[in-house]
């Protein structure tokens, strides 16, 4: 539909599109009839840049256009060099018509390197098609320099009946849409005023669910509590009774063992005392016996003594110095053997001390396995 009466009876089914995508794209697409507004978006860019022109030399760029009253906006034309300044070109614009006609759009204008964009852009229509914009790149007064040009010129599709009449049918479906929209939003206010106390009082209402859940949470969780506590109290009873058992049990066998144990001490305290009776009376014998030790040492010291004695009278008789040599070598002989019996006894006396050392060591031991007597 192209025709204002057609947007109007388009705008009033607006209550009647159904609330989806494909409910508002099929809406939207009568509202575009055969110009979907996607069609608006294409603009034609021609662009370039490094465009060469030697020497005492002009190029032209040709842009066709090929639809009627077409918008064409020449963006940016200028000398692509930024790093030497005052180098120019001579731009002119001119428009050629079917027949072949030329028509000047801009003629002359010096572009350089500093402000390389038309300011502002040159913008103008196209009637007549199919033309061509044609931009003349004049560089023949420069016997020298060769440039390097960039442009960009755009050329917009014209505005024709279609897009018009999609406009009149867009501006009647949104003043039916703004009334239902005012109408829905006046809806939406008023249930909200209702709607406040009931949020109100479903927020307290949900606060209370909430307080009587998590308290219920709490008794189950004190519950659970009670019945793990009441099960390990029962486990730690049965524990107990059968540790009792044991420990009876354990008891008697300890008794019956503390009694051995008392045997055994008893008779070990008995050969204990016989030992040490007879660790006396051998220490009685080794006193003894160091005493005639004693007695031996200094008979055999007087004896030496005497032998000193008799040596100097040996010079005097050979005979006594005989005599002499067998009495000295008698003596030496009882020394070893005294020396003998000396070390017998020491050996016999270690023997003893450490027996001795074995009973006190194992009484000890014995004393600390006894179990207290009950008071």
């Amino acid at each position: 539909m192209t025709t204002t009466n057609g947007a109007s009876a388009q705008s009033a089914q607006v209550t009647a599109i159904p609330p989806t995508l494909e409910g508002r794209e099929a809406y939207l697409a009568e509202i575009d009839g055969p110009r979907p507004i996607a069609d608006d978006n294409i603009v034609a860019s021609f662009r370039a840049n490094d465009v060469y022109v030697a020497a005492g030399s002009s190029v032209d760029v040709e842009v066709p256009v090929w639809l009627a009253n077409s918008t064409v906006t020449v963006v940016k034309v200028g000398v692509d060099d930024e790093h030497v300044e005052g180098f120019d070109v001579g731009f002119s614009v001119l428009v050629v018509s079917p027949d072949g006609a030329e028509k000047i759009v801009e003629a002359n204008r010096r572009i350089t390197t500093i402000g390389s964009e038309a300011k502002p852009a040159l913008t103008f229509k196209v009637e007549q098609v199919p033309a061509t914009v044609r931009l003349k790149l004049d560089n023949a007064y420069s016997w020298i320099n060769s440039k390097s040009v960039l442009y960009h010129v755009q050329v917009e599709p014209p505005i024709d009946e279609e897009v018009i009449a999609r406009s009149h049918r867009a501006e009647v479906a949104i003043a039916s849409l703004m009334v239902e929209l005012n109408k829905s939003k006046k809806g939406v206010s008023q249930i909200q005023t209702v709607r406040q106390p009931i949020d109100q009082k479903a927020m307290e209402a949900k606060k209370k669910a909430e307080d009587c859940r998590n308290a219920l949470e709490v008794k189950v969780e004190d519950f659970k509590k009670s019945v793990k506590l009441v099960k390990v109290s029962e486990q730690s009873l049965k524990e107990k009774e059968l540790e009792v058992d044991n420990n009876e049990n354990l008891a008697v066998q300890m008794r019956d063992e503390m009694n051995q144990i008392q045997a055994r001490v008893e008779d070990l305290r008995k050969e204990l005392q016989a030992a040490e009776l007879e660790l006396k009376s051998k220490a009685q014998q080794i006193q003894s016996h160091e005493e005639l030790v004693s007695t031996n040492k200094k008979d055999v010291v007087m004896m030496e003594e005497d032998i000193d004695n008799r040596l100097n009278a040996i010079e005097a008789s050979g005979a006594e110095v005989k005599d002499m040599e067998a009495s000295m070598r008698e003596v030496e002989e009882a020394s070893i053997d005294a020396s003998k019996e000396l070390a017998i006894l020491v050996e016999e006396e270690g023997k003893v001390t450490e027996h001795l050392k074995f009973y006190e060591r194992l009484f000890s031991d014995l004393k600390l396995r006894l179990l207290e007597k009950p008071q």
